[in-house]
């Protein structure tokens, strides 16, 4: 009947949209070209600048 149950939308949107869309590598990509992680033997690390930014973004949502 042309809407989905609010209970639904998560799922949709983790298994449908973010796959469709391929937010996930577009996400990826960004850091790697930001410097912000590095990927090695198919894992997922943060850099001492994703630390650092990290850190940074944290303090400044906690006190602005």
């Amino acid at each position: 009947g042309g809407s989905i149950k609010k209970s639904s939308l998560q799922k949709i949107f983790i298994n449908e949209y973010m796959e469709e869309h391929q937010l996930i590598q577009i996400r990826l990509t960004e850091q790697l070209e930001s410097g912000t992680i590095i990927i090695n033997n198919n894992c997922v690390k943060i850099t001492k600048l994703g630390e650092t930014l990290s850190t940074f973004s944290k303090i400044f949502r906690k006190h602005y």
